[in-house]
């Protein structure tokens, strides 16, 4: 399934979400309630077997494993 990352323009709070390719956007922040947007970016990150998309391969960030940053399109640019 993919992983959406999100961003809440009011707050700045940033969040990821795991999804059906058929499920709607989120629409709420979990932190403010104020409406989200998605962020798009460069690399679609897909979970099969693993828990994030850089556990399973090299990640732009050449970045291995899990990490706190926000998603690599953002390094990228």
């Amino acid at each position: 399934m993919p992983i959406y990352d999100y961003i809440c323009d009011d707050c700045g709070h940033e969040f990821e979400r795991q999804q059906k390719m058929s499920d709607g956007p989120v629409k709420t922040c979990p932190e403010c309630g104020k409406p989200v947007r998605r962020v798009i970016g460069a690399v679609a990150g897909f979970v099969r077997g693993t828990s994030t998309p850089c556990a399973s391969s090299p990640s732009p960030c050449k970045q291995l494993g899990r990490c706190d940053k926000r998603s690599c399109e953002v390094l990228e640019r």
